[in-house]
């Protein structure tokens, strides 16, 4: 091989970046959703046990602000364990997934039934 051809597979190899870009980015990102999980989770047990409380109005539709903690936690756990068996291709992953859709379902139904009732 010569230097030219060299140096054009190493730039192929390298178009997100080297490996500790990469690292950093991914690293960067988990550290984000780890803070937003964590405050989201807060925000929600405060709602649960009373300390916060009142009524968000989304799109017309009111909802506990409780209940939308606890659908935007749901949602972000259900980000990470899809994200996660795309890596790992872990089966348990899926079965974590299916939980937080069903949980998500269970809190959009019982918002849209106490509105419409």
């Amino acid at each position: 091989m010569n230097k030219d051809e060299i140096l054009r597979r190493s730039r192929n190899e390298n178009v997100d970046g080297d490996e500790r870009e990469v690292l950093l980015t991914k690293s960067a990102e988990n550290n984000g959703f780890k803070a937003i999980a964590i405050l989201s989770g807060s925000l929600m047990a405060l709602g649960c046990i009373g300390l916060a409380s009142g009524d968000v109005t989304i799109l017309g539709i009111q909802m506990p602000f409780d209940i939308l903690m606890s659908l935007i936690w749901f949602i972000g756990m259900g980000v990470e364990c899809y994200s996660k068996y795309q890596i790992r291709k872990k089966k348990k992953y899926l079965v974590y997934l299916f939980a937080c859709f069903i949980l998500c379902a269970g809190i959009v139904i019982k918002s849209l039934w106490r509105y419409f009732l």
